[in-house]
């Protein structure tokens, strides 16, 4: 199976590719004033607005700092919890790699010669009160 390593903050993290159906370079995001705080922003991509979170807050309180490395990751996940589409920002991709399926368990740590590589646990990825907005999120007054 195959891995997505991107870098949040001080971490290295895997993502299943499954789940990604695009990695985008940072875009123009527009806000939304009721929204939760690791919400950076709205996109609008082909008639659809994407609300686009930031991973580095989501998992530490820190915010993602806009570079030319840094990307969006647009998620839609297998099971469809949270059902709707969503974005994550990260710092950068490093790698595409193949993994044993077996050891790539959401929440697991992998070690490489440059050290450790957690599994993101997609499904759990979002708070439940982020999870809860984005259920009601249908369309939104885009400033």
């Amino acid at each position: 199976m195959l891995g997505l390593i991107v870098q949040v903050a001080d971490a290295r993290l895997a993502i299943d590719v499954r789940d990604i159906t695009q990695v985008l370079p940072l875009a123009q995001l527009k806000s939304y004033a009721s929204a939760p705080r690791s919400l950076t922003g709205l996109l609008l991509l082909h008639g659809e607005i994407v609300p686009i979170f930031d991973l580095a807050t989501l998992r530490c309180g820190l915010n993602t700092e806009s570079r030319l490395r840094t990307r969006l990751i647009l998620i839609k996940t297998r099971s469809h919890t949270p059902a709707k589409p969503f974005g994550i920002v990260i710092d950068q991709v490093l790698d595409v790699r193949s993994f044993d399926e077996q050891g790539f368990q959401p929440g697991r740590l992998m070690l490489d010669e440059q050290g450790p590589i957690e599994v993101i646990d997609l499904e759990h990825l979002l708070p439940i009160d982020v999870c809860d907005w984005l259920e009601s999120f249908s369309t939104a007054e885009v400033s």
